[in-house]
């Protein structure tokens, strides 16, 4: 299958090299399990660019793929979080007349307030960017998008999920499969813990 493998994330406000280099590590053993077991896999980055100026946003951005380049894990394509924007109307097409009252509602609150979108409506668009359901965009389609974060995203991608992905049309949100990283270097105990997570949730969306 082909799959989209989402590392790295994180704001380009404060780049965690710490962080960052968990997230390459346990990317790096996913990958290395995708690959062994026939999966075609394209890495991807989504680049939070919220809190930097647009100028900023290039020079931030190309340090954090020239990092995760030095940790062994290049990405094959990267993405600009605010950029995600542009799709609010295609997601909106997709959902139930409810949730697309709930996605006006937040996306219209944070915009006046912070001038972006809340994470949760992000996290809905870029999983179903991946799976292709927006139309057109620089990132290639694919049958399963796997994200590898820090559990502290966990909160957002629970409310995307629940706001939004489970409600979209065709059923995709068995295709979008999320693993959290330890906070301490992978072991050989978490690692399989966390690839067991995936081969179980691979089977499920096959």
């Amino acid at each position: 299958m082909k799959v989209s493998l989402e590392f790295a994330h994180s704001s380009l406000a404060t780049i965690d090299q710490q962080e960052i280099s968990r997230s390459v590590e346990a990317a790096l053993t996913v990958q290395e399990w995708l690959e062994t077991n026939g999966h075609e896999v394209t890495t991807v980055i989504l680049l939070d660019d919220k809190k930097v100026s647009p100028a900023s946003a290039e020079e931030r951005g190309r340090e954090l793929l020239d990092l995760v380049a030095t940790l062994g894990c290049p990405a094959d394509s990267w993405f600009f979080e605010t950029r995600l924007r542009r799709w609010l109307p295609q997601l909106g097409q997709l959902l139930p007349p409810q949730q697309v009252r709930k996605l006006d509602r937040d996306a219209n609150r944070y915009l006046r307030q912070y001038g972006c979108l809340p994470c949760s409506v992000d996290i809905a668009l870029w999983h179903s960017l991946r799976l292709g359901y927006l139309g057109e965009s620089d990132i290639e389609p694919n049958e399963i998008a796997i994200s590898v974060l820090g559990d502290g995203n966990a909160e957002f991608e629970e409310l995307a999920r629940r706001n939004f992905l489970n409600h979209l049309e065709g059923g995709p949100s068995n295709r979008i499969i999320t693993l959290y990283y330890p906070e301490s270097p992978l072991t050989t105990t978490n690692a399989h813990e966390m690839l067991n997570q995936l081969s179980l949730a691979i089977k499920e969306a096959s």
